[in-house]
């Protein structure tokens, strides 16, 4: 993982990312070995603006069951 490669030669490096996806399943697999090393671990969740309460994982508008999806401009639009 490029992440450790750089954190072992001394580069200070800083990782955001969600640790659930849409499906509400932990993105485990890859955030895990990261928290499990880390220096500090800081976890904010998100609110759901519609209610105003806390929100545990992300929210899809469009149907596509992959976990990860990357945005592209016909997407942003629906």
């Amino acid at each position: 993982m490029y992440v450790m490669i750089c954190a072992n030669k001394g580069v200070r490096v800083l990782v955001a990312g969600l640790e659930y996806g849409f499906k509400g399943k932990s993105f485990s697999d890859r955030c895990q070995p990261l928290m499990a090393t880390a220096e500090y671990v800081t976890k904010v969740q998100c609110y759901w603006y519609p209610t105003g309460n806390l929100a545990n994982y992300s929210f899809r508008k469009i149907f596509d069951d992959k976990l990860v999806l990357l945005a592209r401009n016909e997407l942003m639009n629906h």
